[in-house]
């Protein structure tokens, strides 16, 4: 049982008279208002009055479920103790929720007016219609002549204006003011002319409602509407009776009305209370003081007239009377207070009280809440007395150097609270002035593995992480299939597959997307001949062989079906890099069957359900949500989102009927504001709580840390709704132009009250400590909220002046990782001092041997507690170095290998191994412009000089836009390479040699010795720029033959030795020739038909027939052979793949030299010999387990990166 003090007693003791008198309790902070509220309702239901009688009401729901849980409490209590209580229904309700069930009674008693099926507008919906409204309004604020147009410059901050209109609005509908009354004040003389256009703006949102939301209300509607049905007479059962008002009859139900922190209820909620308790037994507690929503029309100052007589109870002045307008009524609404404080002590009550008085007389209707207290108070100041803690509470301040220091003692405290102090995590709680604060010290937390409590109601939906890729495949899903497309790619590109793969439902790392990148290009390979030809998508740069298998993997059926029969076929070891790829596919493919192939883009929810059920992750969120470490929050919230999207997607569907998908995506993308949701979170572990002011209204923490007072964050004096003048329009309405003022000092004056009731509500959340935080540094000072408990200066004992130290460095977080991490170095630092002769000898032992065990056993203890990071085991720098087991091509797979990549791998096998693994190096403008001129000149493989500049000049602007001096720099290079092709295409022609063709693809397969006397088979495979038939040359005694040439665009050139002895590029080139590539590749294009070639040899074999035509070459009708115009003679040149074929030579063509001349570095036939050797030591390279890395330590043109171990971001974590 609880033991009430007398104050206490005392409400008690009236309340037990049961007179219809409503009875005020005012009562600081602690001093139990919450409990009597919830005593008193047990206490009626005891007297045997069943559930459905009582009403108790809060101002939100959080606090009505708070007030809800401790009554179900009390009454299993009771229950246990034998006493029968009768509970029909929940009689704890918000001030919204109650106006929301009088709508559905009224309906249920027939009132003329009801809604048939009301319900609520979440704040997300109605700033979605103002936003419609806004931008439906823009135009206007350009024509001077118009009202909008003093709010021009606030269109271009529009989630500002979005949410200053919306208080606006709420303020007209708490005091009934319609957009007629709204136009008359704007003619007032002390009215503003865009109120004006503020009417059209209600009248815009009133017809929204009406049409396009029926029967739905926001909160400050909802409570206007509710008191309007209250007025309104109950149709009689029968004639000749006497209608009672719907009023009377909820006075009738109701035998007892609570209210709990009445000093946070709106003018329209007074009204309220004062049609259903009026002469009746109504009790409501407040704290004036701690008054949360003053932001949002919350008006403590109305609680000074809770006794006083009026003369109409329509009139304004009736706003906040409970006294009866009737002169019979024998009732007399009673003021009390409560005397003592039971949580509040020690420094914590000093702190709040000198906080209590400075929220002083600003205003007349301040004077009265004044004047209130020193009626009905033993002394003017609102004495209250506090007890004493069980150990004292204490008020802690620090001033940072730093904002980012700030966080970090945040953290720092909480930390110390709960390790040093004992404190639970649920028990400390971090208060913060925005919700923008809130969430970045949420993240900081999260980030060092502290447990933060969430609530899906403070986030924005189409944000969530389990919601945005749901979102995106249905969105993408609902798109039409692009028909330049020979695939359907689904409606998504490249960035979306990426976005999908690392989301909650892919779970890809980095690392993991190189390993399927990397699985995915050995799939392909075994693909062979039937790899299919991948479209390049539009609207990105060029993709890679990797990331267009990657997209068409997800997008393409038939090659997903492909590379799953390849994968079923291999080792299923790698199984696991796979499974988030066809998760995704599924759930693509679930959106696009739903929408496209089942009709269900009419049904959102059924959509949405396929690719939720296509996940197939609710059973391991669910599993790892019971947990308590960082996966477990996750898992908890990813599925607290996806209820609520279910939820709404119900709700849309429900009131928008025929809505499509595309609809649903839209509804919710436009959604700025968090939703409101029903849904009950899965948070299951203790968790510390991030709050602001008005989110912490009504709980109590042993351990409050208060963080951002900085001058002009907290307090915030902007005055609210100055922008549209709302404080302005209620004076107006209240009071009459007298009340109006311009004075903005006074204005920011009433602001302070507010921002000093939101700092007493913090303060006085605490039970034992409350720590104070700011920045103190150049251009950020403490605020006044801050001064209050540590001033700038303070004077000792003998008179000398102090100034406030401010704190530069954060002391370490007891955190486990980072403590393990500091022992950790101080082990190591002590091992590599006593294991180096010469660092001994340059610097002293900074440490004894002594101190290093004992890192070490405290590094053994920490290990023992499951602290991440204390065994040496999990220290990457003293693992020892792995090595592959296998190879990473298996012996019988194909080894592909282009003829540009051998002399890298053979010359330095770790560069070429992270190339292939996708680790390339950036691409640079000169890369794209070295494309640029191949396109160039492979369109345009015989123009004269003239013509090749005019097609550079034409087509320049569109491969590089602007006027730069960077563009006239690259221009300039490019019309240098520009006349070198045009000297090279002179000079060939001098030396009779004819072109064959352009950029073509060689293919020649060949079988090369493995290890231990196996065989490997290897494909050769890349491009050539140019091929040409050179004529015998009689001084150098050479045959004619095929003549292979390659255009280097890049300023690097070889030695002249390098390219005669050793360049395999080209070397490979001839030996493919010899070996008939380019002749069966010129028969395969001749004799298929178009419609079997792909899109890439179709356009190869154009090309082909071009070049012929411009050399004069002939085909025989069976494409068996070539005749060759060389000089004055013919030759003719067999198509058989199976005849070697004679080569020329090969040249490198320096196109992109600094040189003023052309330089032209060739390698004569007998180089083609070299190439077996060359392709042979390059397979034994790639086909291995280990990469060695072969450059110069100083070189800076490794991109290995951390992978190299003689660059030095590649060295071990533990070397020096």
């Amino acid at each position: 049982m609880t033991d009430w003090d007398t104050s206490q007693q005392a409400v008690f003791d009236i309340v037990e008279q049961r007179r219809p008198d409503p009875l005020l309790v005012y009562g600081a902070p602690g001093t139990g208002k919450s409990a009597l509220a919830v005593e008193l309702g047990l206490r009626n239901l005891q007297d045997g009055y069943d559930s459905a009688r009582l009403l108790l009401l809060s101002p939100s729901r959080l606090s009505a479920a708070r007030l809800r849980d401790a009554l179900e409490h009390q009454i299993a209590a009771a229950g246990a103790e034998g006493h029968t209580l009768s509970v029909t229904e929940q009689p704890s309700k918000s001030f919204a929720s109650y106006a929301f069930w009088l709508l559905g009674e009224a309906r249920r008693l027939r009132i003329p007016g009801a809604d048939e099926a009301p319900r609520l507008l979440s704040g997300a919906e109605q700033d979605r219609i103002i936003g419609e409204i806004v931008k439906r309004r823009q135009a206007h604020a350009e024509d001077p002549a118009s009202p909008w147009h003093e709010l021009q410059a606030a269109f271009e901050a529009e989630t500002g204006l979005r949410r200053q209109l919306r208080d606006f609005l709420d303020r007209c509908r708490e005091y009934s003011i319609g957009p007629d009354q709204l136009r008359q004040y704007a003619a007032a003389d002390v009215g503003r002319p865009v109120w004006a256009a503020l009417a059209d703006v209600a009248e815009d949102y009133d017809h929204a409602l009406e049409h396009d939301y029926p029967g739905a209300y926001d909160a400050a509607t909802l409570m206007t509407r509710a008191c309007r049905l209250l007025e309104q007479p109950i149709p009689a059962a029968r004639e000749g009776v006497e209608p009672l008002y719907f009023w009377e009859h909820e006075r009738q139900r109701l035998n007892r009305i609570i209210v709990d922190d009445i000093q946070d209820a709106g003018p329209s909620v007074y009204r309220l209370l004062r049609l259903i308790g009026v002469d009746h037994h109504l009790i409501a507690f407040a704290s004036p003081d701690t008054a949360v929503q003053g932001f949002r029309g919350a008006r403590p100052d109305k609680l000074a007239k809770w006794a006083a007589r009026i003369r109409s109870a329509e009139s304004s002045e009736a706003v906040g009377s409970m006294a009866s307008a009737d002169s019979r009524s024998q009732s007399a609404p009673t003021v009390v207070h409560l005397s003592t404080s039971h949580r509040i002590s020690g420094e914590v009550a000093g702190l709040y009280r000198s906080v209590s008085e400075r929220i002083g007389v600003v205003s007349s209707v301040l004077r009265r809440v004044s004047l209130l207290f020193a009626q009905h108070h033993d002394d003017a100041a609102q004495q209250v007395g506090f007890e004493p803690g069980p150990q004292g509470a204490a008020v802690s301040t620090y001033a940072v150097a730093l904002p980012h220091l700030s966080e970090q003692l945040v953290l720092q405290q909480v930390l110390e609270a709960h390790h040093k102090n004992g404190v639970p995590w649920n028990r400390i709680a971090v208060l913060v002035r925005s919700g923008a604060e809130m969430k970045s010290l949420a993240r900081v937390l999260d980030a060092h593995g502290v447990a933060v409590a969430r609530s899906i109601s403070d986030t924005v939906l189409h944000d969530e992480p389990a919601i945005k890729p749901l979102l995106r495949l249905l969105e993408a899903a609902s798109l039409p299939q692009d028909p330049s497309l020979p695939h359907d790619t689904m409606g998504l590109n490249y960035q979306d597959v990426l976005a999908l793969l690392s989301s909650a439902y892919g779970g890809v790392d980095a690392v993991q997307l190189r390993r399927l990148h990397q699985e995915l290009l050995t799939l392909d390979c075994g693909l062979a001949d039937q790899a299919p030809e991948l479209a390049q998508p539009d609207d990105f740069a060029e993709l890679s062989r990797a990331e267009l298998l990657l997209l068409h993997a997800i997008t393409t059926e038939g090659l997903a079906e492909q590379l799953q029969a390849v994968e079923s076929a291999q080792d299923e070891k790698f199984g696991w890099v796979f499974r988030p790829l066809d998760r995704i596919r599924q759930m693509a493919q679930a959106a696009r069957t739903a929408i496209r192939r089942e009709s269900l883009a009419a049904e959102p929810e059924q959509a949405l359900w396929r690719v939720w059920a296509a996940a197939g992750v609710a059973e391991r969120w669910q599993h790892q949500a019971g947990g308590k470490d960082l996966a477990a929050r996750q898992a908890n919230r990813n599925l607290d989102a996806v209820i609520t999207l279910f939820q709404t997607a119900e709700r849309f569907v429900g009131q928008h009927s025929g809505a499509t998908v595309a609809d649903f995506i839209d509804y919710i993308g436009s959604l700025d504001l968090p939703m409101d949701s029903i849904a009950e979170t899965g948070q299951q572990y203790e968790s510390v709580e991030v709050l602001t002011p008005s989110t912490a209204a009504g709980r109590e923490f042993d351990t409050v840390i208060i963080s951002g007072l900085q001058e002009g964050a907290w307090p915030n004096l902007q005055p609210r709704g100055e922008l549209l003048g709302s404080s302005d329009l209620v004076a107006l309405h209240e009071v009459g132009p007298e009340a109006v003022t311009t004075d903005l000092r006074g204005k920011r004056a009433q602001t302070l009250q507010d921002e000093y009731r939101l700092f007493a509500a913090a303060v006085s959340r605490a039970r034992r400590q409350v720590t104070l935080i700011a920045v103190d540094a150049d251009e950020s000072a403490p605020s006044s909220l801050f001064e209050v408990a540590s001033p700038a200066e303070t004077t000792d004992g003998h008179g000398v002046k102090h100034p406030r130290p401010v704190l530069t460095r954060v002391p370490r977080p007891i955190e486990g990782r980072a403590l393990a991490a500091e022992l950790r170095g101080v082990l190591e630092g002590g091992v590599l001092e006593r294991g180096s002769a010469e660092a001994n000898r340059a610097q002293p032992s900074r440490l004894a041997a002594g101190d290093h065990r004992v890192a070490a056993s405290l590094l053994a203890r920490l290990h023992q507690a499951g602290v991440h990071g204390a065994h040496p085991d999990s220290w990457w720098g003293y693992r020892p170095m792995t090595a592959a087991e296998e190879p990473i091509i298996d012996a019988e797979q194909t080894l592909r290998l282009s003829p540009s990549k051998v002399d890298a791998a053979v010359s330095n096998p770790l560069g070429w191994f992270t190339d292939a693994a996708g680790g390339t190096a950036p691409s640079s403008p000169q890369q794209s412009l070295g494309t640029f001129i191949h396109d160039i000149a492979e369109r345009h493989p015989d123009a004269d000089l003239d013509t090749l500049n005019a097609v550079l000049d034409q087509e320049w602007d569109a491969f590089r836009t602007g006027a730069s001096w960077a563009n006239a720099r690259d221009k300039a290079r490019a019309q240098k390479i520009i006349r070198f092709l045009g000297l090279y295409y002179a000079e060939a022609k001098g030396t009779g040699r004819v072109l064959i063709g352009t950029e073509l693809f060689l293919h020649h397969r060949l079988e090369v010795p493995g290890p231990e006397g196996s065989t490997r088979t290897i494909e050769i495979s890349g491009k050539a720029d140019r091929v040409e038939w050179a004529p015998p040359d009689p001084e150098t005694d050479t045959d004619g033959g095929f003549y292979v040439v390659d255009f280097k665009t890049g300023k690097g050139v070889p030695k002249d030795d390098e390219v005669t002895q050793w360049y395999p590029q080209i070397d490979i080139y001839q030996w493919a020739a010899v070996q008939g590539a380019v002749t069966s590749l010129m028969r395969l294009l001749l004799t298929s038909d178009e419609a079997d070639l792909q899109p890439r040899e179709l356009e190869t074999k154009q090309n082909l027939l071009t070049v012929f035509a411009i050399s004069g070459i002939d085909v025989d009708p069976e494409a068996e052979s070539l005749t060759i115009p060389v000089g004055d003679h013919r030759v003719r040149v067999g198509l058989d793949p199976d005849l070697q074929q004679p080569v020329a030579g090969a040249a490198l063509v320096q196109l992109g030299t600094t040189n003023q001349k052309l330089k032209i570095q060739e390698a004569g036939a007998e180089a083609a010999q070299r190439a077996p050797e060359q392709i042979t030591q390059a397979a034994r390279v790639m086909s291995g387990s280990e990469f060695w890395a072969h450059h110069e330590p100083t070189s800076t043109s490794c991109y290995a990166g951390l992978l190299c171990p003689l660059c030095s971001t590649g060295k071990q974590v533990s070397e020096p």
